[in-house]
């Protein structure tokens, strides 16, 4: 992380070239979520990705609490859209730290995955995953449930191994990584992380 002011113009205009960048130097996969930088993240993905939306994979994710419902993921979802400038998304993801026994039963049980698959079908998604930071029987609960076709986990985009030269789109973008693209999603060889230089 910086100090530097992340609502500043000349910020924004940084993050869009380092879009432009990694769009250019053939990144595929982009993951945002709404909570980084307060949909920040989302708006400069949406300023920089629509012209290459046919050539990318967009994800996204929702959070999703006990005491609320439908009504607030739905709401989530369409401001994710609205910011991203697309009507539909190829990856919409459950936002999740660490999956406790409760939390994952409540997923289950209470509605929460019924309601992301009825996003898939009416086709604000093409895919519907999960994130984790850790993991946990609850997680391991979900996953068996075999309802999801990604599964994000945490890792760092490194530099380049010694005597490797440094990818193009800089500070956004690197070989590798550690995201899982799973289903029909295909081999994702470059990755970018949450689209903001120094994020």
């Amino acid at each position: 992380l910086t100090d530097e002011r992340r609502d500043d113009a000349g910020f924004a205009a940084r993050a869009r070239g380092a879009l432009e960048a990694a769009v250019a130097a053939g990144v595929t996969l982009f993951d945002t979520a709404p909570g980084y930088g307060f949909g920040r993240a989302e708006r400069l993905f949406g300023e920089v990705l629509p012209a290459a939306r046919d050539r990318i994979v967009l994800a996204t994710k929702v959070k999703v609490t006990p005491g609320e419902g439908p009504a607030e993921w739905d709401a989530s979802v369409a401001g994710s859209l609205e910011r991203l400038r697309t009507d539909r998304v190829d990856i919409l993801q459950l936002h999740g730290a660490s999956w406790t026994d409760e939390l994952a039963a409540w997923v289950i049980d209470a509605g929460p995955l019924d309601w992301l698959e009825a996003a898939r079908r009416d086709g604000r998604t093409r895919h519907i995953g999960l994130t984790a930071e850790v993991p946990s029987g609850g997680l391991e609960r979900l996953l068996r449930r075999g309802r999801f076709q990604v599964l994000h986990l945490p890792g760092r985009l490194r530099p380049p191994a010694r005597g490797l030269r440094a990818d193009p789109a800089c500070e956004v973008a690197r070989h590798g990584g550690a995201h899982d693209a799973l289903g029909d999603l295909g081999r994702v060889t470059k990755i970018a992380a949450a689209g903001v230089p120094g994020a």
